[in-house]
């Protein structure tokens, strides 16, 4: 039975963004980074002199809430150097035309990318703990009325980031119309100039993946492959029958008469990483 190719994550739909409108999808990162940024980095300043300046007063409420807004101001750090460092990646690319559907995929890609998300998880869950000690300290708002609000807002945070992150998204990423395209095959000459390969453990480290996207099988050793320009694997068989009808790539769209990208600074750092 032929097991279903491997899929690359959530992360998918940012790089299908990215291959249909990238420039909108590289102001949509910087907008949103720099936005996330900001109010991370607002609450953690804000939460340090709230504290230094009423530390005694906020250690009297009832719940520890004190150091759930340390611990709080811990992950929104980290979240902001991580923000920061994507940031800086993203500037680099100088042309958001050239190849940028790589240059999203080689971010989310990484193990920083991963983290983030990960630190941003532990984040609401641990609004969560913030939000029923809140509701269950009736004493704080008299107490340490500081505290409460500070609190309050911290938890209110996500809500104001995620309203900042979509008024960017309706701004640069709405599709945008697109012409249908018309579907034309390649020529029996074109598809014959395509370079053929034998699949083995050599090779198959410098693929993406060991199965053929159109029938959906595992390759094995001595299968005869054909290469796209765009680099992407299919059984020879699979491909040429697929060119026949239809010129582009089932997996990235180009056809295989396009003039293929060379790849930008941006993703040159990627790939020396």
């Amino acid at each position: 039975m032929a097991s279903p190719c491997p899929q690359t994550g959530a992360d998918d739909s940012l790089v299908a963004m990215a291959r249909r409108n990238p420039t909108g999808t590289t102001n949509f990162l910087k907008s949103a980074l720099c936005s996330s940024s900001i109010t991370s980095a607002a609450i953690c300043v804000i939460n340090a002199v709230v504290l230094s300046l009423y530390w005694p007063e906020v250690a009297s409420c009832e719940r520890p809430l004190e150091w759930w807004l340390v611990a709080h101001s811990i992950l929104q750090a980290c979240l902001l150097c991580l923000r920061l460092r994507f940031l800086a990646q993203i500037r680099v690319v100088v042309n958001p035309q050239e190849n940028i559907e790589s240059c999203v995929a080689a971010l989310t890609s990484t193990r920083s990318w991963r983290v983030s998300k990960m630190i941003s998880f532990m984040t609401y869950g641990w609004m969560t703990i913030g939000a029923v000690w809140l509701i269950n300290s009736t004493d704080c708002s008299s107490v340490s009325p500081q505290l409460y609000v500070m609190t309050m807002i911290s938890i209110l945070q996500p809500g104001i980031r995620v309203a900042l992150v979509q008024c960017c998204f309706q701004t640069h990423c709405q599709r945008p119309v697109e012409e249908p395209v018309s579907v034309i095959g390649a020529s029996k000459e074109q598809i014959c100039s395509l370079p053929s390969i034998r699949f083995s453990a050599k090779s198959a480290a410098d693929m993406n993946s060991a199965c053929c996207a159109v029938c959906l099988s595992d390759y094995k050793a001595g299968d005869l492959l054909r290469k796209l320009p765009c680099g992407h694997h299919f059984h020879q068989c699979c491909a040429d029958e697929w060119l026949g009808r239809n010129k582009r790539c089932p997996l990235c769209i180009r056809a295989i008469d396009e003039v293929q990208p060379q790849p930008n600074k941006f993703e040159r750092l990627w790939r020396r990483r």
